[in-house]
């Protein structure tokens, strides 16, 4: 009684270890031409990879779509060729990516700096116009309160 059960929980166990590693298997083809199998696709991407069913055996090749803002077509360490990047060439892209971005980022906001700086005259020449007015108006209400807030408006514009 003891060993059928041993051998009953001892197949479980083993039915158990493989359907876990069942989830999938990526496979292509390496540098020497031999088929790879591993359970992490190639480069971290699908490009070229079919997946294999272990219990039927069947290779079905996967559909990806083209990625075109990433690196490489979607393949990180691949040259447009196929040919493994070192990592120092992929950092070197990486930051020639990034400073790219940076300088794309930088004249953004030069643009956005002119357009506040065009902005702050522009309140500033108001701001002189209506004291101006206040100043010089006949009757006016709380002259002096307007007076006052006018100025506090040329203090912060007219820099």
């Amino acid at each position: 009684m003891m060993k059928s059960t041993k051998t009953v929980l001892s197949l479980a166990l083993i039915s158990m270890v493989g359907m876990a590693s069942a989830n999938g298997v990526f496979t292509w083809k390496g540098k020497s031409g031999n088929q790879v199998y591993s359970d992490t696709p190639r480069n971290l991407s699908t490009n070229n990879v079919s997946t294999m069913n272990i219990r039927s055996h069947t290779v079905t090749k996967i559909e990806t779509q083209a990625k075109s803002d990433t690196i490489q077509g979607g393949q990180i360490g691949v040259e447009g060729d196929g040919k493994e990047k070192s990592t120092a060439d992929q950092q070197a892209a990486l930051n020639a990516k990034v400073a790219a971005e940076n300088k794309k980022l930088e004249e953004e906001n030069k643009k956005i700096a002119e357009q506040n700086n065009k902005m702050n005259e522009e309140n500033c020449t108001r701001a002189k116009i209506n004291k101006n007015n206040v100043e010089t108006a006949g009757r006016v209400n709380d002259r002096e309160k307007l007076s006052a807030s006018y100025q506090q408006d040329i203090d912060r514009y007219c820099k």
